[in-house]
């Protein structure tokens, strides 16, 4: 949870707390009051659900339950872990899937646990604190991980070398697993990331050669990677530049 302020340029009007909600990955150390706690975790309580089910539980840690948070920080892939790990708290939501009242399944439950997250989410903003939600972990990698390092540690001394030596085998399988999935999933977003940025390219090209023609410009430069440390205001191509993207993007007006 980190208190940095930004403001979302919102296409329509919208409450403060929610054009201040956004996803950071750099954190304050400060701890997290436990009263603030409370009530965010009372703000997800409040959520809508199917029946009133209320199919959410969280499990949570704060950085001075050095054994809780190290647990719940172990099953994020390790991208993850690179930036949550100075987060004060951390948490993870779960989904339970079958209705408390009457044992059927619950087939709403995911988006009920998703809306207690995201009013969760808007407290935070409202309390000066942000919430940073991901997907990047490994549930059942995780658990059967933890399970078979923990029956080595619990069991390791009295087994027969063979079947210690198989363990330690497995365990070691199943990290360098976790260890291909994580690289795997930070390949793909590369290069999601570079496939968008070339079709942004794309359309950013001939905007500021048109631009460029209008203006009688020899020369246009990337302010933030040109080492220019200042430039006369009027210089900037910026605005001129996102009024014709926009223009762009506008729907054609249909013929009567």
């Amino acid at each position: 949870m980190a208190v940095l302020e930004k403001h979302a340029e919102t296409s329509a009007p919208v409450h403060d707390i929610i054009g201040k909600r956004w996803s950071p990955r750099a954190f304050d150390s400060r701890p997290v009051e436990h009263a603030k706690l409370r009530s965010l975790f009372e703000a997800a309580r409040w959520a809508a659900s199917s029946y009133n089910g209320q199919p959410w539980h969280f499990l949570v840690a704060s950085k001075d339950e050095h054994e809780s948070y190290k647990k719940i920080l172990e099953s994020f892939v390790e991208f993850n872990q690179s930036w949550a790990k100075n987060a004060p708290v951390l948490a993870i939501s779960v989904a339970a899937l079958k209705f408390a009242h009457n044992g059927e399944p619950n087939r709403h439950a995911f988006h009920d646990v998703g809306q207690a997250a995201a009013t969760l989410a808007l407290e935070a903003s409202n309390l000066g604190l942000q919430v940073h939600q991901m997907a990047g972990i490994l549930p059942d990698k995780a658990k059967q991980l933890q399970a078979n390092q923990q029956k080595l540690q619990t069991s390791g001394s009295v087994m027969n070398d063979a079947a210690r030596s198989q363990l330690e085998k497995e365990i070691e399988r199943q990290q360098k697993d976790g260890e291909r999935f994580q690289q795997d999933a930070q390949a793909e977003v590369q290069e999601l990331q570079q496939e968008v940025q070339n079709e942004f390219v794309k359309k950013l090209t001939p905007i500021i050669d048109q631009l460029a023609a209008e203006k009688g410009l020899q020369l246009v430069f990337n302010a933030g990677q040109s080492g220019i440390s200042w430039a006369a205001p009027g210089l900037d191509l910026t605005p001129d530049v996102i009024k014709k993207l926009d223009g762009a993007k506008a729907p054609a007006t249909p013929k009567p």
